[in-house]
């Protein structure tokens, strides 16, 4: 399989897994267990750091396409350094193993770098126990479509049709 549709599957798969991710988190939301969902706050907290004020819609647009951008973009890093595997249960498991890494990588580094949460042993154990969840479905997705992707030899012009 070339490298473009590996990227294209992850890439795909980083989009869905990103909307995936917000079954747990508005769940626990409308469970009062986390409060403002976190892409929500991280985008609210970059706005402010860049002196910008959108209305309350604007932002929520936002958060949601910026959500899927960094997904996606995850995603095709995914496709792009992931080993190839041939089977679901090799797929699940590196799927979900990346998830957690983007989870700690963010969670316990850049975001609370930045100020935008606290890291995790400061925050609300339901936010992180959810968030960790969300990211491992987030991680299960993107590699499960990478992995059909990787096994459809049509090229990528004629996948749609």
């Amino acid at each position: 399989m070339s490298m473009a549709r590996r990227v294209a599957g992850g890439t795909a798969g980083g989009m869905l897994g990103s909307a995936v991710m917000a079954v747990p988190i508005l769940a626990a939301r409308a469970a009062g267990l986390i409060g403002t969902p976190p892409p929500e706050r991280i985008t609210e907290g970059l706005l402010a750091r860049w002196g910008l004020r959108l209305d309350r819609r604007t932002e929520d647009r936002l958060s949601v396409l910026s959500h899927l951008g960094f997904g996606a973009a995850a995603g095709g890093l995914y496709g792009a350094v992931a080993p190839r595997v041939k089977a679901v249960p090799q797929a699940l498991a590196l799927g979900i193993g990346y998830g957690t890494a983007i989870y700690a990588v963010s969670y316990a580094g850049w975001v609370p770098a930045l100020g935008l949460l606290p890291p995790p042993d400061r925050d609300r154990p339901a936010r992180q126990a959810v968030m960790l969840i969300a990211h491992w479905l987030f991680g299960a997705t993107t590699a499960l479509v990478t992995l059909a992707a990787s096994r459809d030899e049509r090229p990528l012009s004629r996948v749609s049709e």
